[in-house]
């Protein structure tokens, strides 16, 4: 039981993520971030200062920290103050038209007449953190339609933005955050579902035994736990959706795995926990194959090889499991025939 309640803290404990993030600029946690042929790059200036600190998410999403006794202000769209962080907390300009254009990816939310780029800031308090998220416009493909040499060769890389630019200030002096946007095409998803293909006959070959089974278990329990890892260390406020989606079947197949050979649930509870957890991993993560930008601090070819593995693993399982099932079936009618005979 000890070993239940452990691997059950183990995936519970994945909340706990959620205890320092970064606030979003606009109060409200943007999920996880797609998967995207879009790369988004700091070449400069992503410590402006002491104590100050700029990365840029899969997505694009910029997250400034300043740990420091600066106040730090990022400009708007019209060179106007957009937000400010410093020793007081964070705060954001509500004359700012960045305040509502960065509300949604696309801009479209309509900006109020009382949003003025020239107008005197006013400043609302939005919380006491250090350290804001906010999807910057600057950063990113803003065409509904893929750039013209992105759509006559998608298979290739092309520079979109050579330099975008993001301005702030540090204390009244200038500076600003430089980076760059490229196309970088989705590899093929070939060797993801040859993996899976293999693992997936070796799966049905030994899940059937008590050991295959629990090894089985295991392989796709590392998976998962990698993936929840992962996908929650690249958001902005962990844990990812995703991650908190495979606690319940990941709870299944701890429980499936340390329950005593003799236990009649065993094998159903790894079952389902295998299953559940690919099922999962499909759902949130199937496609990771089809982009080459991931959101998840794993690489993406171990992402990928990864999530191959758990697919072959749960589908190869299910074929064991099946044939494990007609046996049975045919069992007590061999035997009805022996006590006739």
């Amino acid at each position: 039981m000890k070993w239940i309640e452990g691997g059950v803290a183990a995936l519970v404990s994945l909340l706990i993520f959620a205890a320092a993030t970064p606030a979003h600029a606009h109060g409200v946690s943007p999920g996880d971030p797609e998967p995207t042929n879009w790369q988004t790059t700091i070449t400069s200036g992503a410590h402006p200062a002491v104590g100050v600190s700029v990365k840029v998410d899969a997505d694009g999403r910029l997250t400034l920290t300043n740990v420091s006794d600066r106040t730090v202000t990022v400009m708007g769209y019209e060179d106007e103050p957009y937000l400010m962080i410093g020793p007081e907390g964070l705060f954001r300009n509500r004359r700012s038209p960045a305040t509502y254009l960065n509300t949604t990816n696309t801009a479209s939310t309509s900006v109020p007449a009382t949003a003025d780029a020239s107008a005197a800031p006013d400043w609302v308090h939005l919380s006491a953190d250090r350290q804001v998220a906010w999807h910057d416009h600057r950063t990113h493909w803003m065409g509904g339609s893929p750039p013209p040499m992105v759509a006559e060769s998608p298979r290739d890389h092309h520079v979109i933005y050579d330099r975008w630019e993001v301005p702030l200030s540090v204390d009244d002096h200038r500076t600003q955050v430089v980076g760059q946007l490229t196309w970088i095409p989705a590899p093929s998803p070939i060797t993801p579902l040859l993996v899976a293909v293999a693992v997936g006959v070796a799966a049905a070959l030994t899940a059937s035994t008590v050991l295959g089974l629990r090894l089985t278990g295991l392989a796709v329990l590392a998976i998962g736990f990698a993936h929840v890892i992962g996908s929650s260390a690249a958001v902005a406020n962990p844990p990812s959706p995703a991650s908190v989606a495979l606690l319940l079947p990941g709870c299944s197949l701890v429980v499936g795995l340390v329950l005593p050979r003799g236990n009649p649930r065993r094998v159903a509870a790894t079952t389902t926990g295998i299953v559940g957890v690919a099922l999962v991993l499909a759902l949130t993560h199937g496609t990771f194959l089809t982009h080459s930008q991931l959101p998840t601090t794993l690489s993406g070819p171990v992402a990928r090889l990864s999530l191959g593995a758990a697919f072959g693993l749960a589908i190869g399982t299910l074929v064991a499991a099946g044939r494990t099932a007609r046996r049975q079936r045919r069992r007590p009618a061999v035997e009805c025939r022996h006590q006739v005979a």
